[in-house]
């Protein structure tokens, strides 16, 4: 089972188990005639697709991609719950209930019988998204869908199944314990957000974990694993209409059940300016800044504007730090996005000596984009890297399931590969420079410094992180 990505910087992203990675391919391809290669065979194989999106009355939600090249089917169920939706004392909740409902106290469970079968069988808990997805051949397409439903719908963990997952969630948590960075960077999120759901992790805290019981994991699975919370996303060489009639079938007459409402209030950055001594002989500066969500008008001008200045090998921040003044080859940027806010960051590591030297490139890069230093050029190589990356990604059934999920839990909206295509086509410079200027201002951003420690220091910070998990 996996852990997605969370939203603030690698502080989530480095206690998760696995997340939504983004790809790091170089910004501007050689040549573009592959991806013009690629655009037409896209373009001609969707109009062999079948597409069909239905949204019943008690609100189970379901979309169905018929893509007769593919060789496999991909089935994926997702619901609208996660981190962001529990009380601190249960978070990691939405986590530990997802690997119950892979452990079954039958031997027969659904997920060995879709492994009988050749497919592969996973599950990702994020902030307001729990999913679980298979691969299979088309023949063992329809078993696999029911199994994997009544695998998430109708559960049968038990008080020794629940031992068994806290321990191994409690070593997940543990294992975080080992990389004094990690702890550093999740140390200081509580002070950033301190009044955000968005401070706590995911995968939750030994306490938050030790306190869940049976009861407590039942009673949130009775409220979110609905239909009327539920979206069933399936793509590659499969019967659109027989597949239809069977969820039709099963869920059209469900009745409609209250699913608890969350408000998510705007998360509110308390920090601009963090430092921290670690037990580590490398320094780490990390640029943070809350950028905007999936439906947000800015979505898609921010993710031409990361690959700008840091997604990929010829970007200006690869370039100048790496390429140009040599002080680092380990620098990379991070996206990622709920349905109101996201989070994007710059990463780097540096010898100390070269530590304010990077710090301040960094920082004179995102300001000269922020006051209009951009041709037109960088943002047409961007979009043509971006719809190019996208082409590729969304080439696979499973990564395709997983953005429509997306986008009907973030954006209440179905977007067809092209009509995404044209919106990153649509992108103008302008549209670039105000997203720019609007999250990238200091006062959206924070700003943290994580410098190597004393040796003489370092046992004390050691003793400390073995007792209070923080530094």
């Amino acid at each position: 089972m996996k852990t997605a990505v969370p939203v603030f910087f690698l502080f989530f992203s480095l206690f998760s188990c696995a997340g939504l990675e983004k790809d790091r391919s170089p910004l501007i391809p050689e040549s573009t005639r592959g991806f013009e290669e690629k655009k037409a065979r896209s373009e001609t194989m969707a109009d062999t697709h079948t597409m069909r999106y239905e949204e019943f009355e008690n609100g189970f939600r379901l979309l169905l991609i018929e893509m007769p090249e593919s060789p496999v089917c991909v089935g994926t169920v997702g619901f609208a719950v996660g981190g962001r939706y529990e009380p601190e004392r249960r978070s990691g909740i939405s986590h530990l209930l997802e690997h119950l409902l892979f452990r079954s106290s039958s031997d027969n469970s659904a997920v060995n019988a879709i492994r009988r079968m050749g497919g592969s069988v996973n599950a990702l808990t994020d902030y307001e998204l729990t999913y679980y997805h298979f691969t299979v051949l088309p023949k063992y397409f329809e078993d696999s869908l029911s199994a994997l439903i009544g695998m998430v719908l109708d559960p049968d963990f038990d008080g020794n199944d629940l031992k068994k997952e806290r321990e191994v969630v409690l070593e997940e948590l543990a294992r975080g314990k080992n990389d004094p960075r990690t702890l550093a960077l999740s140390s200081l999120v509580k002070r950033v957000f301190p009044s955000s759901p968005l401070k706590n992790l995911v995968i939750g805290t030994r306490q938050s974990v030790q306190s869940i019981s049976l009861d407590d994991l039942y009673r949130f699975h009775d409220a979110y694993y609905t239909p009327s919370n539920m979206i069933v996303v399936c793509a590659g060489r499969l019967d659109v209409e027989k597949t239809a009639r069977y969820l039709r079938a099963r869920f059209e007459t469900a009745a409609r059940s209250p699913v608890p409402s969350v408000l998510f209030g705007p998360p509110i950055l308390a920090e601009h300016e963090l430092s921290r001594m670690i037990p580590a002989n490398q320094a780490f500066y990390i640029r943070g800044a809350l950028s905007p969500g999936r439906g947000d008008r800015d979505f898609y001008p921010m993710e031409v504007l990361d690959l700008v200045l840091g997604s990929g090998n010829n970007s200006r921040l690869q370039r100048r730090i790496t390429a140009q003044e040599g002080i680092t080859e380990e620098i990379f940027t991070f996206r990622h996005t709920l349905s109101d806010t996201g989070i994007w960051t710059v990463m780097c590591s540096t010898d100390p000596a070269d530590f304010e030297r990077a710090k301040r490139l960094v920082t004179e890069e995102i300001e000269l984009v922020r006051d209009g230093d951009l041709t037109q050029r960088e943002v047409d190589d961007a979009k043509r890297a971006l719809a190019a990356r996208e082409l590729i990604r969304l080439d696979s059934p499973k990564e395709l399931c997983v953005f429509e999920l997306e986008n009907i839990v973030f954006r209440s909206e179905v977007i067809p590969v092209e009509a995404h295509l044209e919106r990153i086509g649509d992108i103008e410079r302008q549209q670039v420079l105000e997203a720019a200027r609007t999250y990238l201002s200091s006062e959206n951003s924070v700003s943290v410094s994580l410098l190597p420690a004393p040796a003489a220091h370092r046992p004390f910070l050691l003793l400390k992180i073995a007792v209070t998990g923080e530094i």
